[in-house]
């Protein structure tokens, strides 16, 4: 081939790829377990993430979310809360977080409880409408984690990319801090 026929067939092969980009059929959201003692295995390890999805469960048919019948361990925190269950090999920190993808900016919710059945609340978070949810706790190996996504309100849901990450940054370096009138700038390096 001439270069310029080249040129017209690497532009028409790049189009043609985007085009199936932008067409392609989105990845379908996982759904949990529709209650804590029913959970699903999380689909993926940690660090890493996957689309999750609320949709089209019932409100909790005994307590009043959100909030305060997360410490009664029979009840869901919040709204319309979808399961996944997880059991680390080994000990460590996690952080979870919720983004809402569809319908943009929901207010997702996060939950956490351990043991058999899911009969320890470890922690919970709503972060407000459009907002991410957000998580961190400490995990033990051996020790199975149920991980809730939920929604704010009794008509709230939708799917929320889940990403869990167990890595921490660095330790930071040659950490120094210029002071101003009524303000400092802090700089650092990281190993």
């Amino acid at each position: 081939l001439t270069p310029r026929l080249r040129r017209i067939a690497v532009l028409l092969l790049s189009a043609l790829f985007v085009a199936a980009l932008m067409f392609a059929t989105p990845a379908a959201a996982y759904n949990g377990g529709a209650s804590k003692t029913t959970p699903a295995a999380l689909p993926i390890t940690p660090d890493a993430s996957f689309p999750g999805n609320n949709s089209g469960l019932a409100t909790p048919s005994s307590g009043t979310p959100p909030r305060h019948s997360c410490n009664s361990g029979s009840n869901q925190c919040w709204y319309n809360v979808t399961y996944w269950s997880w059991t680390p090999a080994s000990s460590g920190t996690i952080q979870v977080r919720a983004t809402s993808v569809s319908p943009s900016g929901w207010d997702n919710t996060l939950e956490v409880w351990s043991g058999a059945g899911a009969s320890t609340f470890v922690t919970e978070n709503d972060d407000s409408f459009g907002l991410d949810a957000k998580v961190q706790f400490a995990f033990t190996a051996g020790v199975e984690y149920t991980i809730g996504l939920g929604a704010y309100s009794s008509s709230g849901g939708g799917t929320a990319t889940l990403t869990f990450g167990t890595s921490v940054p660095d330790v930071p370096t040659a950490v120094s801090a210029v002071a101003a009138s009524g303000q400092a700038t802090v700089t650092w390096d990281w190993l």
